[in-house]
């Protein structure tokens, strides 16, 4: 008896670059999708400053977050 599993012949398989091509395509859908979670995330950021004023000068400290909603969307498209 010979080998329980058989080679494929060598039509059989495609090329490497199909199958590059094929997982692009393939993921195009989902980067949008993400692209379009990433997008409203930066879009919505809200940012909050803080002043400190000391005798002799005045600081004033930034930072910025995204709001509720943005970190909604993202997860909602990263979960999809």
């Amino acid at each position: 008896p010979g080998p329980a599993i058989r080679s494929l012949p060598k039509e059989a398989y495609t090329f490497w670059v199909t199958r590059v091509l094929a997982y692009v395509i393939d993921n195009i859908p989902a980067t949008v999708l993400l692209g379009i979670g990433m997008l409203i995330q930066t879009l919505t950021k809200q940012e909050a400053c803080v002043t400190d004023i000391t005798q002799y000068n005045v600081n004033q400290y930034c930072a910025t977050q995204p709001t509720g909603i943005g970190m909604l969307a993202f997860w909602f498209a990263w979960l999809m």
